[in-house]
């Protein structure tokens, strides 16, 4: 399961991997994408194809934009999805 997450002035997208019980950090406000700060992050519906990761990052100049991140497939199995 992919979410966001914030707790003060930390946000985060997260890969929540129940088969391991393990939690981990995909993207978070405190790494600059394209130079940019983040703010914050939005996931859209369908933002999951096999093991790459559509996300939506705003950012504190007031712009967005959206980022694609791939989770290496030996790491990450998602149901459904054959191949992986």
């Amino acid at each position: 399961m992919v979410f966001t997450g914030k707790s003060g002035s930390f946000a985060g997208v997260f890969l929540d991997k129940t088969s391991a019980d393990a939690l981990f950090v995909l993207a978070d406000n405190w790494t600059p994408i394209e130079g940019k700060a983040v703010k914050g992050f939005e996931i859209a519906g369908h933002f999951l194809v096999r093991n790459r990761i559509a996300l939506t990052a705003n950012f504190e100049d007031g712009t967005s934009g959206v980022s694609l991140a791939t989770v290496p497939a030996e790491g990450f199995v998602r149901m459904g999805a054959p191949g992986l």
